[in-house]
């Protein structure tokens, strides 16, 4: 039998065969290479479609476990996988895809990439879409929709990020997604796709279908509601890959103690205190936390000019317990029975000293206990003021 290009084995002629090195025989075993040297070559790399190009003519793929997919009859690319309708991830029109497969799939296994939260430097590339892996040190990257050099506020402890990125990234929901798409609480069964990052449109029943991050078959909010098929429709929406770094949120513990004020030179945390203030560097000695920079001479630094070169993250204040920060205060009677229950607040961290920042204030000192970070918590006394009596003699 011979290896045809297309794939198929045909049986080789008896008489062929059998004709030996006679006159009008044919060589099996050259027959068979030049057919295999045929297959080869319909298959060979530089003859097959890479990432991001069309596929509509090689009808084959580069790269190991693609498949040509068509959208119409002007445009086919590679990818893993092609589910029929809107294609999030296709950066040109929100046009359905009719996700018919050309030739064959490439031999092997699609290659693997780096999961949210894995070390990434190995794979070079990232499994959620949007994302890119950026680098912390020799020793650590992550993959992330955006990246700061300097500190992250985010993070438990501190440290400094490099933010090189490897590899290429991956591609993240196109721009028409935010408007084309079903926005939240909408029926998404007729756009067939979600506006939020991050949500999958699911099917309740025949006649309504809405955008979850995730559904469980059978679920229902209330005892009357009809279960939920949890069918999904269309891909689940991943980042876009020009998403704005955060702008809020809670911050590591070690904040309140790294970062600089205002005044402060921040060259080494990098990282500021203040809400809305940015590192900005004067010259290589010198920078301060501001909430702007302006590089015109400074009439209060003797006309000097700043380079106004942004160092780390922009600060959006102190909230290491949450968001928003907050400061929270109580007015007690420390002799009474209010003693007892704000040693209980203290004990849960709860109440008042859930809160960022608290004070308690009273008539009397006392000492209410120690906070579970460390700190002893003492009444703010109020000044005693004389009380006198009301000109109509009622108070």
């Amino acid at each position: 039998q011979l290896l045809h290009p297309g794939g198929d084995l045909t049986p080789v002629s008896d008489t062929l065969v059998a004709g030996g090195a006679g006159a009008g025989a044919v060589d099996v075993a050259d027959a068979f290479a030049a057919n295999s040297t045929a297959l080869l070559a319909s298959h060979d790399e530089t003859l097959c479609s890479g990432v991001g190009e069309s596929c509509l003519k090689s009808k084959c793929c580069k790269e190991d476990g693609m498949q040509c997919f068509t959208k119409d009859q002007y445009w086919g690319q590679c990818m893993e996988t092609c589910i029929p309708g809107p294609n999030v991830l296709d950066q040109a029109s929100s046009a359905p895809w009719e996700c018919k497969s050309l030739g064959d799939r490439a031999p092997g296994n699609p290659k693997e990439c780096a999961a949210d939260g894995a070390d990434c430097r190995a794979d070079k590339c990232c499994k959620s879409g949007g994302m890119q892996c950026f680098e912390k040190d020799a020793n650590w990257g992550v993959c992330r929709p955006q990246c700061t050099a300097g500190p992250d506020l985010f993070e438990s402890t501190p440290g400094q990020w490099s933010c090189k990125p490897i590899g290429p990234r991956s591609p993240g929901a196109a721009p028409w997604v935010a408007s084309k798409c079903a926005q939240p609480g909408s029926d998404c069964r007729a756009a067939g796709c979600c506006a939020a990052p991050g949500a999958q449109c699911y099917k309740q029943t025949d006649f309504w279908a809405q955008c979850l991050p995730d559904c469980k078959p059978g679920q229902k909010a209330n005892e009357w509601d009809k279960e939920w098929s949890c069918d999904a429709i269309g891909s689940r929406t991943p980042s876009r890959a020009d998403s704005p770094p955060p702008s809020a949120g809670k911050v590591g513990a070690w904040v309140e103690d790294t970062c600089s004020d205002e005044g402060q030179n921040c060259r080494k945390s990098q990282c500021c205190r203040e809400v809305g203030a940015q590192c900005y560097a004067k010259n290589e000695f010198w920078a301060s936390c501001r909430v702007g920079c302006d590089t015109s001479p400074d009439v209060n630094d003797g006309n000097k000019s700043w380079t106004c070169n942004t160092m780390g993250p922009k600060s959006w204040g102190l909230a290491v317990k949450d968001w928003p920060s907050l400061f929270c205060f109580s007015l007690f009677m420390p002799s009474s029975y209010e003693m007892g229950l704000m040693q209980m607040q203290l004990g849960k961290d709860a109440g008042i000293f859930g809160c960022d920042g608290h004070e308690v204030f009273a008539a009397e000192e006392a000492t209410v206990g120690t906070s579970k970070d460390g700190k002893v918590i003492k009444t703010v006394l109020i000044p005693k003021i004389d009380v006198g009596v009301s000109q109509d003699g009622t108070a």
